[in-house]
């Protein structure tokens, strides 16, 4: 009687044995070998509960993964070395975390339309290549009073770009509230502390600044000038820190803009606030009033 390898499961005929069976064992074979290199499976994760993939699932080399989510969920592979290419097509803003039966190993945390190639070991599960950033959202906001912004989970990074951004308003700037409840509040309290670092503008090549200041909102830009525009750049840390603070965000990035000698203005500042939670979510608003039009793009580290 046959053998089977333990990963794939392929036939392995005994030797001067299965008299008359070898053809139909090695037949086995092709079948896996062809899932293995092209197949896909449909999973549906529909629900907040864990899947299992049967053997026969695991086997592809594709796995999409298809339904709405009502809270984070894994995708229980078998205990079993192999690599699969596996995208999370899942909706409702919960993550997959992908990991093997055998518990208690690696696993990755997979973000909503994210789409990575995994290797499993039998025990633990990694990426093949490290991931870089992920484009996840743009906003395209037109003469808006706040362009509501998602941090989807579970991106442990974030960047924010702001692309050639106006306001109706000369003289005002580009600032950033944040929410732990998906918008449905934002920090109204002065929780967030804002440290200028460098300020580098027409009159001086450099002159250094700091302050430390509680506020309740990021400014993101300095003031936008009437017929100019500004981009922006900024990291953004949304989760716990290591310090036994709750829902410590932190945010640092550069931002440019002409002044009224068209000299380009460089602002580098870093901010961190308690802000009781995780933060899943921000508006970014005109902070002189008005209205403003751009582009905002968000990526997200995995």
């Amino acid at each position: 009687m046959a053998t089977f390898t333990p990963n794939l499961g392929l036939a392995i005929p005994t030797v001067q044995g299965d008299i008359g069976l070898w053809g139909p064992e090695i037949n086995l074979n092709p079948p896996i070998l062809d899932a293995v290199l092209g197949g896909t499976s449909a999973i549906n994760m529909a629900g907040g509960v864990n899947v299992t993939l049967t053997t026969a699932q695991a086997q592809d080399l594709n796995i999409n993964l298809t339904g709405l989510l009502t809270a984070n969920v894994a995708l229980i592979m078998p205990q079993v070395g192999g690599f699969w290419i596996i995208q999370n097509n899942t909706t409702g803003n919960f993550y997959v975390t992908v990991q093997t039966a055998a518990g208690g190993g690696a696993s990755v945390s997979l973000p909503q339309g994210d789409r990575a190639m995994l290797f499993s070991d039998g025990t633990n599960i990694g990426y093949v290549t490290r991931p870089g950033w992920r484009e996840t959202t743009i906003y395209s906001p037109a003469s808006s009073a706040a362009q509501f912004v998602a941090f989807p989970t579970p991106f442990r990074r974030f960047r924010m770009t702001l692309q050639n951004i106006r306001t109706s308003v000369s003289g005002s700037n580009i600032s950033m509230q944040l929410s732990i409840n998906g918008g449905s509040t934002f920090l109204s309290s002065p929780a967030q502390y804002v440290e200028g670092l460098l300020n580098c503008g027409a009159t001086s090549t450099s002159s250094i600044t700091y302050s430390v200041n509680a506020s309740t909102a990021f400014s993101l830009t300095q003031s936008i000038l009437s017929g100019a525009s500004s981009d922006a750049s900024f990291d953004i840390y949304p989760g716990y820190n290591n310090t036994g603070f709750i829902g410590i965000y932190y945010m640092r990035g550069s931002s440019w803009g002409l002044n009224a000698g068209s000299f380009w203005v460089s602002n580098f500042i870093n901010g961190a606030c308690n802000a009781g939670g995780v933060v899943n979510s921000a508006q970014v608003y005109p902070g002189g009033g008005g209205t403003f039009s751009g582009t905002v793009i968000v990526e997200g580290l995995p």
